[in-house]
């Protein structure tokens, strides 16, 4: 559930091992249109697909799937799970995103629009992909209004900004971007898209032991890090935690936004 143009080659091994909390969120998301009637021949995307759990999840339910992420080890590990599932997995930067305009009946991404610099381009082509009456189900981190700041990367960016590892971190800058809910649910409110169901502050599973919490952090949100620094790595994030404890900034805005296309 990667993909931006600025994002690392995530390796999916690592990703899927500290990641599976992500993938149950965005089961309990699907869950939200478990009523919804689609065509026999139903057709879904997922932008942002990791090692494609979610897309061999709706292939086995009867979707033709089309999976994209920035990173070739995602793709290959998709493809290799998908191999006997009309799963059709590419890579594609999330940023250039092209889909075919009301194509699909279902459009989804998970935990991957806070990498974007500028994720408006790919909502839209998300949104215009999706068919009259058809569903698009979004998770992504960072999605706390826009009045409150972004605390978080704030924090982050005051470590990364140390003596110790500001020359270090050059070619691994921080990358993550606020995408306020408002933002989002305005922006598929005004293209013809009723809002199904809203949820802020999402809980996902993982990091519930300072161990686990590390891993989950190297594989996703200092993928690129890990692969600059290697194990000292550990010592940034245990900075960075010890700092957003302190200032009580852990606050990681996990949103989830479900619509559905009324025109």
């Amino acid at each position: 559930m990667t993909n931006s143009s600025t994002s690392p080659q995530w390796l999916a091994d690592e990703y899927e091992q500290g990641n599976d909390g992500q993938f149950k969120a965005a089961l309990e998301a699907l869950d939200k249109i478990s009523d919804a009637t689609f065509p026999d021949e139903r057709k879904a995307v997922d932008v942002g697909c990791g090692s494609g759990k979610f897309a061999a999840c709706l292939a086995q339910q009867g979707w033709r799937v089309d999976a994209t992420d920035v990173s070739e080890s995602m793709v290959e590990a998709t493809q290799k799970r998908c191999i006997d599932l009309p799963v059709n997995a590419a890579v594609c930067d999330a940023s250039k995103l092209t889909l075919e305009k009301n194509h699909y009946d279902l459009v989804t991404s998970f935990w991957m629009l806070h990498w974007l610099v500028d994720a408006t381009p790919t909502l839209k082509q998300m949104a215009d992909a999706v068919k009259e009456n058809g569903y698009a189900l979004l998770q992504w981190s960072c999605g706390q209004p826009r009045a409150q700041g972004f605390v978080l990367r704030d924090t982050i960016q005051e470590v990364f900004d140390r003596p110790k590892w500001s020359s270090k971190l050059k070619a691994a800058p921080l990358t993550m971007y606020q995408l306020p809910i408002e933002d989002v649910t305005a922006f598929f409110e005004n293209n013809g898209f009723e809002v199904i169901s809203v949820r802020e502050n999402v809980q996902v599973g993982g990091g519930e032991t300072p161990e686990s919490l590390k891993r989950a952090l190297r594989s996703a949100a200092f993928a690129a890090q890990t692969v600059i620094l290697g194990d000292e790595v550990d010592e940034l994030i245990d900075e960075c935690l010890a700092l957003l404890m302190q200032r009580n900034a852990l606050q990681v805005a996990n949103t989830e936004l479900v619509v559905k296309r009324k025109r």
